[in-house]
């Protein structure tokens, strides 16, 4: 280098140095680099929300990391912030220190106070199909016990979370379910397979005109009742109209009597049966109903704009595309299905009528071995043609396997990870008694519910597969008011194959 070219930058850095700041490499800072975690403590319960915490550097350019010393969990390793996470239980205070480093000499802490959870106290419901009441069900929360009472309510006082609670029924079957690791005050706990409603039912007589003419080989005109509030319908599948006057018989649980609204839609169907065209629709408002009564309702259909409801799927590799169903929901509980299409094609395009306060909901479903994946997006608008719906793999079953013998409670039922579900384990038999055990687990027992009136028979041969439902973090999702149906517009599910066993 030139000798005046050397005093020239030898000056330069001497200004630098007269003015405060480093000259040349070391980490691209000025004075001392200063490292700071926020907030510097933290208290939090166990099982509850996770907390950010954040690091500032000055005077560096050095990657940060971050490190934890106690229980709990980190989200992130490096960068400006992590998100802890408490563990989920204990019965003691614990504390945790989170450390951010910079290089060597440079990192700075967080103490962290782990407190265990305020006992709470826990008032559940149990339900039956169709949402309806459980009474008389044996609840167990630890060394607790109740019985529902005639609306399916139990309650129980000082439970701290998290806690498993199970119920029993034994008549008219011999049904069980644990849910573990719940923290909800609220619980609703589903017995699978328990009706305690019988249905009521009535017919609905009246005619339909306007649209095309009735009962043409292209033509499907069909009609869904719905109702807000507790009325269920027992089947939403619709009915379809083939001449005046129609006569639409229909059961439901809920109220005795209600008032709703009869939906019809005439379709335009191709030689499969799959939509071309719309060409009426008509909603009835005010229509009553009453157990063993007639109503009449007399249509008038008049022709609907058409949009197209479109999209593709994203179908991993191992996974087997089983079909595709389109259908419109009315926003009161009817809902009439307009196309299914059982082929691998993962595009799909639909003409979609524009009814007033109509969407669409998609289900699509593949399989694997025996396993099925299947998603569900609900309130599509109309005219939508960018949907992607994503699978994802299903659970599979990993032990035991099938066919295995001298199965009993001290087995432990295992499979494979679906992320982002919350899973239930389910072992029954014809005459039972059947199990369930609702789980974040990927492993479970079958539970001994023996004090409860369950015993698991000698030499038997039951069924067991596993249901993943999501998303979901947690059993809890499983337990709120609309049980295993879980909220929001996209909804993703997992079952596994079936295997069997024989119990010793």
């Amino acid at each position: 280098m030139p000798f005046r070219t050397r005093i020239r930058l030898g000056l330069t850095c001497f200004g630098l140095l007269a003015a405060g700041s480093s000259c040349g490499g070391g980490g691209g800072g000025g004075g001392t680099p200063t490292l700071t975690v926020s907030p510097g403590t933290a208290s939090v319960p166990m099982g509850g929300a996770a907390v950010t915490f954040t690091a500032k550097l000055s005077g560096s350019s050095n990657p940060i990391s971050w490190a934890l010393a106690g229980p709990g969990s980190i989200s992130a390793s490096s960068g400006s912030s992590t998100l802890y996470t408490p563990p989920l239980a204990g019965s003691a205070p614990m504390s945790a220190t989170l450390t951010a480093t910079a290089g060597a000499g440079l990192s700075a802490g967080a103490t962290i106070q782990i407190t265990p959870p305020l006992p709470i106290t826990v008032s559940g419901r149990v339900i039956g199909i169709l949402s309806k009441p459980v009474a008389g069900a044996a609840v167990t929360l630890g060394a607790a016990s109740a019985v529902s009472d005639s609306d399916g309510r139990f309650s129980f006082p000082n439970v701290t979370p998290p806690y498993d609670l199970s119920a029993v029924v034994t008549t008219p079957m011999r049904v069980g379910i644990v849910y573990q690791g719940l923290r909800r005050p609220d619980p609703t706990i589903l017995l699978p397979g328990i009706n305690t409603s019988p249905p009521y039912s009535t017919t609905v007589t009246g005619e339909v005109t306007g649209g095309d003419p009735l009962g043409a080989t292209d033509e499907r005109t069909r009609l869904a009742f719905g109702s807000s509030g507790d009325f269920v319908l027992e089947a939403l599948s619709g009915y379809t109209v083939q001449s005046n006057p129609y006569s639409l018989k229909m059961t439901w649980v809920g109220p005795s009597a209600a008032t709703g609204t009869i939906h019809a839609l005439q379709t335009k169907v191709d030689s499969g049966g799959l939509p071309i065209d719309f060409t009426g629709w008509a909603s009835k408002t005010g229509v009553s109903v009453a157990n063993s009564g007639t109503a009449s309702a007399d249509i008038v259909l008049s022709a609907p704009q058409v949009s197209t409801i479109a999209g593709a799927l994203t179908v991993p590799t191992p996974l087997s595309l089983l079909s595709k169903r389109l259908s419109i929901d009315f926003g009161d509980g009817a809902s009439l299905d307009l196309a299914e299409v059982n082929d691998r094609t993962t595009s799909f395009s639909f003409p979609f009528p524009v009814v007033p306060g109509a969407t669409a909901t998609m289900v699509v479903l593949a399989s694997l071995s025996g396993s099925q994946s299947s998603v569900t997006l609900s309130g599509i608008a109309p005219g939508t043609t960018n949907l992607d719906l994503q699978f994802r793999i299903p659970t599979t079953p990993i032990s035991p396997l099938n066919q295995a013998t001298g199965v009993g409670l001290a087995t432990d039922f295992s499979w494979t990870s679906m992320p982002g579900t919350t899973y239930v384990l389910s072992v029954s038999a014809p005459a039972g008694p059947n199990y369930h055990v609702v789980t974040a687990a990927t492993s479970a027992r079958i539970p001994d519910l023996t004090s409860q009136g369950l015993v698991l028979p000698k030499m038997v041969t039951y069924d067991w597969y596993v249901s993943a439902y999501g998303p979901s973090a947690a059993p809890d999702d499983l337990a709120s008011p609309s049980a295993f149906v879980l909220s929001g517009n996209a909804r993703f599910t997992g079952f596994s194959a079936q295997y069997q066993f024989t119990t010793p």
